[in-house]
C-alpha cells in the first residue's frame, strides 16, 4: 500500500495558496467606479468589502441623504477618511466628487502603507458638488488615502481610479494621459482676436480657420512685456469683473485645459458646456500660477469657456483644450540604435502610415523594466527628422526603447528593442560665460557670475557639481571652488568674490563615482574697484541730550533720534550713547544710504541703547521705528513696548495707493543690517518686513514678550503678507510671543508676487504662544510658520531648532511653496489639552514644481502616533526624508532643560553655547550620519549652507568636533592699545580708535600676507565698520591719522 499522505499534504497547501491569493486578488482594486450604492457600505467598521475591492473606512459608512449621482455616497464622519483597495497596477488619476462644508480635504498617495506624500489639499467651501481629478501617473503607487481635518460635514462620491494608461477595469478610456491638442492659441496673429479694448466691449466672434468659431466679452490683444509669460509678442488682456474666452465647438469631447498667466495671481473659471455653449456648468475655479492645467475629463463636453470674474485684470497665453483619442491611429517602426555610450544612445523611428488623424508629436521612449510608454522618459523628434538622442541613461544596462508616434488618434508604438550602455564614465560637463555681477559687487569683492552644464553623468548620479577656480591656469578642485545646485538640464549658476586687478581662470566640474571632470577653461581679469567718497559725518544721541541746544555733536548730542536721522546722509553714523530713552512718537527712517562704506550706520555706544515707548497708544501706526531706507546698518538696540511693530520694514505705500505704488519704489526697504538688536513687549511683532522689503539680513537679534492686547496677533518676526524676496535670518531667537515665533502668512491681494524665498540659519523658536507669564495666549503658538494656503511661499531653514512651542514647532500652515529643512532639531513634549501640538507638522500637497524635503533633521518622540498615548507630541511629516530620525529620546542628549535657551548672548551678539538638544558625547546615531547638502535653488547668498566635520554632516543642529558656525568669523586678533574689534558677521566688522575727535580724519587699509591692499576706506571719528574679503587666512588692519598709526593681525 503506497502513502499519499505527503501528496495530500502539498495538495492542502497548493489550495491554501491557491485559496489566499484569490482572496488578495479579490480585495485588492479593480480599477472599477465606486459609488458607494451597496449595502456593505451602510455597516460602519474597520473596512468594507465591496466588488470594487477592500477599502479601509475608519467607520465611515454610506448616506442616502445626500448623492452626486444615485441613491447614497460615502459620508466621512470621521476625519482618518478611507484607504482605498491596493492598486496592483499602479495609479493613473483619482477622479472623484466631493461635496463639502468649509472642510478641508486632502489626497495622499503610498507605495508601502507607511509613507505618505501628499498630491492634493484644498479647502471646499461651496456646498455643491465639485469633481476633482488627480494626476498620479506613478507604477509604484500601491495605495491612496483621502482625508479631512475635521469630522463630519464631506460627502464623497464617484471614485474611481484609472490605470497608468487612463483606462478603467473594462478598457475604457476614462482620462487621456496623452495631450491631444485641438490648437495651441498662441495670440500672435492679432487678425484671430479682439486688437483692443473698444472692440472688446461687445461679444464678437472670430473663426479661425482649422479651429471653427472663438468668441471674446472684455478680451482683447495684450502687450506689455512683464505680463506676457513666455516672452513673445502678445497675450490676451481679460479685463477684471467680466470677461471671458470661448473655445470654437469641439468634436471628441475635452481632457484638459491648458494656459499660461503672465501674472500669477487671482482666479480664472473654466465653464463647460455639452450642447455648443447653449448652456454652461461651472467645472473649475483656477487659482493663477504661471502655468496653469486644468482636468475636465468629459467625452461630452463639445466647449469651454475661461472667465475673468475676479476683481484684477488677467492676462493668459497659449490657450489649449485637448481631447480624447479618436480614429485609426498611426503605424509605427522602431529603428536602431547606434553612437551608443555609457548614458546616451542616437536612436531612430519611421511612420509607416499615418492613420485618418494629424500627427501632433513623434519620439523615442525607454525604460529599464517593461515596455516603455510615453509617459516617462519620451524625447521628442522634429516632425520632419525621426531621430533622436536618448540621454540620461543609466551605465552598464540593458535599456529598453521604441518609437512612438502621437496623433489625435492617440499614441501609436513601434515594437519594443533593448540596447546595452557602456561602462560608467566621468561626466561630461561645459563651462559657461563669465560675467560681473554689479549686484553683489563691493569696495572689497568684485563678484562674478559664470554658469555650468552637465552634458551627461556617465551613467552614474553627479554627486557633487560647480565651479573651480584661481589666479594660475588649469584650476582643479584642489583650489577655490564653489559648489552648485543642479537645475533642470543639468545647468547651475554660481557668483564668486574676486580680489580686484587680477586675472582668474574657471573651469566648471562634475563629480560621480568614477572621478571629476571639467569644462574648458575660460578666463576673466577684474577691474579696479572706485570706492566713493562720503562726508562720513558723526551724530550723536544721549540720554540726557537737550535737543533745545543740541546740533548732534558728541559735546552736544541729540536726544530725539528722530532729530539725528533726519541729517544724515550716505556714510554718516548716528551714535546712541547707552542708556534708555523715552519715546512716544515713531522713528521714520527714509533716507537712502549706500553700498560698502555708503550704509548709513545706527549703533549703540558704550553699552546698549534701550528705545523705551511705552507711552505710545496701540495703534495701527505706532511702530517704534519704521524705516523705508536701505543700506542701513541698525546694531546693538533695544527696541521697547513700541504700539505697534518694535520695528517696520518696509516700501512706501501712499495714502490709497496700490501695489503699484509700491512696486515703484524700487530704492526702498532693500539691504538693510539689524544687528544685535532686541524687540520687547511691544504690542505688534518685535520686527515685521513686508511691502516687498527685500535682501534684508537680520542678525543675532532677540524677540520676546511680545503680545498685542487681545494676546493673540503678536510674532517675535514676520516675514508676512506682502513681502519681498532674499530676506535673511542669522542667530536669532524668538520666544514667548503671544502668536508666532516666525509667521511668514503670505498674500497676494492686490498683486503681491509669490514663490519668493527668505532663508533663516541658525535660529531658535521656542515657547512661543505663551505669555511673559507663562500662561497661554489666544494666538497660534507655532515656531516656525512658513506660509498659508495663500499662496506660494519658499522657506529654507538651515541648522534651527524649535522646541516647547504651543502647537507646532514646524509648521506647514497649507504653504504650497517649498519647505526645505536642513539639520533642523525639534521637540514638543505631551500637551492634550489640544490637537495642534507637534514637533513638525508639514503634510500637506504643495504646489506643482515646489517640495517638502528635510535633510539630516531630527526630533525627540517614541513612535507613538497617539498624542494620548505618547509621552511626546506627534510629528507628521510627508515629502522627502533624507538621512532624518523623528524617533530620538532624550537620553541621546546632552540635555532636555528648554531653560538653557534663555542664557545670555556672548559679548558679540553671538547665540550662547548650551547643551540644551547637543547629543551625547561620540553618540554614533547622530556623528557623520547625515548627507551633504548644496545650495537650494533662491537660497540665501548669505547664508551658510551646511558645513561639516568629518565624512558628512551629523544629524540635527549640532555639528561636533568644534565646527564653526559664523559668517566670516574671527577667529583671532592680536592686542591693540587703541584699535578694538566688534565681530559683526555677515563679514563685517566694527572698528573702535580710542582717544581720537570726532573731526579726526583717519585712514583704514586691510592687507593680506602678500602686502597687498584688499580693503581701504577714509572716516571720521571714533568709529567705522568694513565688510572683511571672503578669505580664510590672516589679514592685517591698519589704522592711520593724527598721531595714530596702529595695527592688529586677524585671523578668519
Amino acid at each position: 500500500m503506497q502513502d499519499f499522505s505527503n501528496c495530500r499534504r502539498g495538495a492542502l497547501l497548493l489550495g491554501a495558496a491557491l485559496l489566499a491569493a484569490t482572496s488578495v486578488m479579490a480585495q485588492s482594486y479593480t480599477y472599477r467606479n465606486e459609488s458607494f450604492e451597496g449595502a456593505e457600505w451602510a455597516t460602519k467598521g474597520a473596512s468594507v468589502t465591496s466588488a470594487t475591492g477592500q477599502w479601509s473606512t475608519n467607520n465611515n459608512v454610506s448616506d442616502k441623504s445626500v448623492a452626486h449621482d444615485g441613491a447614497a455616497s460615502l459620508y466621512m464622519a470621521k476625519k482618518a477618511g478611507i484607504t482605498l483597495p491596493v492598486l496592483n497596477e499602479g495609479a493613473g488619476s483619482l477622479i472623484y466628487w466631493v461635496k463639502a462644508q468649509n472642510r478641508t480635504v486632502n489626497v495622499e498617495i503610498s507605495t508601502d502603507n507607511a509613507t505618505w506624500t501628499p498630491v492634493e489639499s484644498y479647502k471646499d467651501k461651496a456646498n455643491a458638488w465639485t469633481k476633482h481629478t488627480v494626476t498620479i501617473n506613478n507604477p509604484e503607487v500601491r495605495y491612496i488615502r483621502i482625508s479631512t481635518t475635521s469630522n463630519s460635514q464631506a460627502y464623497f462620491d464617484d471614485i474611481l481610479v484609472t490605470k497608468l494608461d487612463g483606462t478603467d477595469g473594462d478598457g475604457n478610456v476614462v482620462v487621456s494621459n496623452i495631450n491631444l491638442p485641438y490648437f495651441v492659441h498662441d495670440f500672435e496673429d492679432n487678425t484671430t482676436y479682439p486688437g483692443d479694448k473698444t472692440s472688446a466691449s461687445t461679444e464678437s466672434a472670430f473663426t479661425v480657420t482649422g479651429q471653427g468659431e472663438w468668441k471674446y466679452l472684455n478680451a482683447y490683444r495684450g502687450t506689455n512685456e512683464q505680463y506676457i509669460p513666455d516672452g513673445s509678442g502678445a497675450s490676451l488682456r481679460m479685463l477684471k469683473s467680466g470677461s471671458y474666452i470661448i473655445s470654437p465647438v469641439l468634436t471628441d469631447g475635452v481632457n484638459k485645459v491648458i494656459f499660461d498667466e503672465g501674472r500669477a495671481k487671482g482666479e480664472l473659471k473654466l465653464y463647460t458646456s455639452t450642447d455648443g455653449g447653449a448652456t454652461w456648468t461651472l467645472a473649475s475655479t483656477v487659482t493663477c500660477s504661471n502655468h496653469n492645467e486644468v482636468t475636465v475629463g468629459e467625452k461630452t463636453v463639445n466647449r469651454v469657456k475661461l472667465a475673468n470674474e475676479d476683481t484684477s485684470d488677467a492676462d493668459i497665453d497659449n490657450f489649449t483644450v485637448t481631447g480624447f483619442p479618436s480614429g485609426t491611429p498611426a503605424t509605427v517602426s522602431t529603428g536602431n540604435a547606434t553612437d551608443i555610450t555609457s548614458s546616451t544612445a542616437v536612436v531612430t523611428g519611421t511612420i509607416t502610415d499615418k492613420g485618418d488623424r494629424n500627427l501632433v508629436e513623434q519620439g523615442v521612449c525607454w525604460s529599464i523594466t517593461g515596455d516603455p510608454t510615453v509617459s516617462r522618459n519620451a524625447v521628442k523628434a522634429p516632425l520632419d527628422n525621426f531621430t533622436v538622442t536618448l540621454t540620461g541613461l543609466p551605465a552598464s544596462s540593458t535599456v529598453n526603447y521604441r518609437a512612438y508616434a502621437i496623433t489625435m488618434a492617440g499614441v501609436a508604438y513601434g515594437e519594443t528593442r533593448s540596447l546595452t550602455t557602456a561602462a560608467p564614465t566621468v561626466p561630461v560637463v561645459t563651462t559657461g560665460e563669465v560675467k560681473i555681477d554689479d549686484v553683489r559687487t563691493d569696495e572689497v569683492s568684485i563678484y562674478v557670475c559664470t554658469t555650468g552644464t552637465v552634458v551627461s553623468d556617465g551613467g552614474v548620479a553627479v554627486s557633487e557639481a560647480g565651479i573651480v577656480y584661481s589666479t594660475s591656469p588649469t584650476p582643479t578642485i584642489a583650489d577655490s571652488k564653489e559648489k552648485a545646485s543642479l537645475l533642470p538640464g543639468g545647468n547651475y549658476v554660481v557668483y564668486i568674490p574676486l580680489q580686484p586687478d587680477t586675472k582668474y581662470y574657471f573651469r566648471a566640474y562634475a563629480t560621480n563615482s568614477v572621478g571629476t571632470a571639467y569644462g574648458d577653461e575660460v578666463s576673466y581679469t577684474t577691474g579696479a574697484i572706485v570706492v566713493p567718497e562720503y562726508p562720513h559725518n558723526a551724530y550723536y544721541c544721549d540720554p540726557s541730550g537737550d535737543d533745545a541746544t543740541a546740533d548732534g555733536s558728541e559735546a552736544k548730542p541729540f536726544y530725539s533720534l528722530q532729530k539725528a536721522v533726519d541729517k544724515v546722509v550716505p556714510g554718516d553714523v548716528i551714535y546712541m550713547n547707552a542708556g534708555t530713552y523715552k519715546y512716544n512718537t515713531r522713528i521714520n527712517i527714509s533716507t537712502i544710504g549706500e553700498k560698502g562704506s555708503g550704509m548709513i550706520r545706527l549703533e549703540s555706544r558704550g553699552g546698549r541703547a534701550v528705545l523705551d515707548f511705552s507711552a505710545m497708544a496701540v495703534a495701527d501706526a505706532n511702530q517704534g521705528i519704521r524705516m523705508c531706507s536701505s543700506y542701513w546698518h541698525v546694531y546693538g538696540l533695544d527696541i521697547v513696548g513700541a504700539g505697534d511693530n518694535g520695528m517696520l520694514i518696509e516700501r512706501n505705500k501712499p495714502t490709497g495707493g496700490s501695489y503699484a505704488d509700491i512696486a515703484a519704489n524700487v530704492d526702498q526697504a532693500h539691504d538693510n543690517i539689524i544687528e544685535n538688536c532686541n524687540f520687547i513687549r511691544n504690542a505688534d511683532t518685535g520686527l515685521q518686513l513686508k511691502n516687498l522689503a527685500a535682501n534684508n539680513k537680520i542678525i543675532n537679534c532677540d524677540a520676546y514678550y511680545n503680545t498685542d492686547p487681545g494676546h493673540g496677533n503678536a510674532d517675535g518676526f514676520a516675514v508676512k503678507l506682502s513681502h519681498g524676496d532674499g530676506n535673511y535670518f542669522y542667530g536669532c531667537r524668538a520666544w514667548q510671543n503671544s502668536d508666532d515665533g516666525w509667521d511668514q502668512f503670505i498674500k497676494k491681494d492686490g498683486g503681491f508676487p509669490d514663490d519668493i524665498t527668505t532663508t533663516l540659519d541658525y535660529c531658535w523658536a521656542f515657547k512661543n504662544g505663551y505669555l511673559e507669564n507663562g500662561t497661554k495666549g489666544s494666538g497660534n503658538g507655532n515656531g516656525f510658520k512658513m506660509g498659508s494656503n495663500q499662496g506660494r511661499n519658499n522657506v529654507i531653514l538651515n541648522r534651527c531648532m524649535a522646541f516647547e512651542n504651543l502647537n507646532k514647532s514646524f509648521d506647514q500652515n497649507h504653504n504650497t511653496g517649498n519647505m526645505i529643512l536642513n539639520n533642523c532639531s525639534g521637540y514638543a513634549t505631551k500637551d492634550t489639552s489640544g490637537k495642534s501640538r507637534y514637533s513638525y507638522r508639514l503634510d500637506e500637497a504643495v504646489a506643482s514644481g515646489h517640495e517638502i524635503r528635510l535633510t539630516n533633521c531630527v526630533a525627540i518622540s517614541d513612535g507613538i502616533s497617539d498624542r494620548n498615548k505618547s509621552a511626546y507630541a506627534p510629528h507628521s511629516v510627508t515629502g522627502k526624508l533624507v538621512t532624518c530620525d523623528l524617533n530620538t529620546l532624550p537620553a541621546d542628549y546632552r540635555s532636555v532643560n528648554v531653560d538653557e535657551a534663555l542664557a545670555a548672548r556672548n559679548a558679540d551678539g553671538t547665540l550662547p553655547v548650551i547643551d540644551f538638544l547637543r547629543p551625547t558625547e561620540g553618540n554614533k546615531k547622530f556623528i557623520d550620519m547625515g548627507t551633504p547638502v548644496s545650495p537650494y535653488t533662491g537660497e540665501s547668498r548669505w547664508s551658510e549652507g551646511i558645513k561639516y566635520n568629518g565624512s558628512a554632516p551629523d544629524l540635527g543642529y549640532y555639528e561636533s568636533e568644534n565646527a564653526q558656525s559664523g559668517i566670516g568669523t574671527i577667529t583671532s586678533v592680536t592686542a591693540s592699545s587703541r584699535l578694538s574689534l566688534v565681530q559683526a558677521h555677515c563679514g563685517l566688522v566694527i572698528i573702535q580708535i580710542d582717544n581720537v575727535l570726532s573731526t579726526d580724519e583717519l585712514t583704514l587699509n586691510v592687507y593680506d600676507m602678500e602686502g597687498r591692499v584688499v580693503a581701504a576706506r577714509q572716516f571720521n571719528g571714533s568709529t567705522t565698520s568694513i565688510n572683511l574679503p571672503a578669505v580664510n587666512g590672516i589679514l592685517i588692519i591698519n589704522v592711520t591719522g593724527r598721531d595714530l598709526n596702529e595695527s592688529v593681525k586677524v585671523t578668519l
